[in-house]
């Protein structure tokens, strides 16, 4: 989940980090400790930081998405070449095979199906533009 997510965690973990000098700089400011503050911090600082976490959240899931649509477009382009690389060969046996019928001298082999095979090898041209 954290591998998938990870934009995400990554900040919500800015918000933590932001939080945390905030808590230090006003522990220090009301000579105060990082536990007394930490543990019994005002209202106001409290949902200040809160704040921090928010802004860390929403910033960690704009990249998130952000990053989602490259993913999914990276993806996209390598099973595209992936297809490429399978019809590839099972294409080329058929082209082979069709450039033969439409030259043989084969007195069985129809001429109805001759036919299509120049047909076909003469078309072929236009598959290729």
């Amino acid at each position: 989940m954290i591998s998938r997510y990870r934009e995400v965690v990554f900040g919500v973990v800015i918000g933590l980090v932001a939080s945390v000098i905030d808590v230090i700089m006003h522990a220090r400011m009301q000579g105060r400790t990082f536990v007394e503050e930490l543990m019994h911090p005002e209202i106001e600082m409290f949902f200040y930081r809160l704040l921090f976490l928010a802004f860390g959240f929403a910033l960690g899931l704009i990249l998130w998405k952000k990053n989602q649509h490259e993913r999914e477009t990276r993806h996209l382009a390598e099973a595209l070449d992936k297809l490429g690389r399978e019809i590839t060969g099972p294409a080329m046996i058929i082209h082979t095979q069709t450039q033969c019928y439409s030259h043989a001298r084969i007195p069985r082999f129809p001429r109805k199906r001759k036919r299509q095979c120049v047909q076909f090898m003469s078309n072929r041209h236009d598959f290729n533009r």
